[in-house]
């Protein structure tokens, strides 16, 4: 992940704001939005060979189509409970 990371940080320089591994197109990628001076970038690194293989600029729109498609696709199973100790 490290070595992705500086590859995607030297094609569009900025801030990663989040970064998944997945499944695409029967390959592993690391997936990272990167927001730039530009707006945010979606970057993917194919994650056996270290190769960026894609590199686009993202709509608001299309940030939030994809937000919402990874809400759907999340397991509840996977996912961690906030902690609510300190409520009560």
């Amino acid at each position: 992940m490290a070595q992705a990371k500086k590859a995607v940080l030297a094609k569009e320089p900025g801030t990663i704001k989040s970064q998944e591994l997945e499944r695409e197109n029967q390959k592993l990628i690391y997936s990272f939005d990167i927001q730039t001076k530009s707006g945010i970038h979606e970057v993917n690194v194919d994650a056996i060979s270290g190769d960026v293989v894609e590199d686009k600029a993202e709509s608001a729109a299309a940030e939030a189509k994809e937000k919402q498609k990874d809400k759907k696709h999340s397991h509840p199973a996977t996912s961690t409970p906030a902690n609510d100790k300190n409520d009560k």
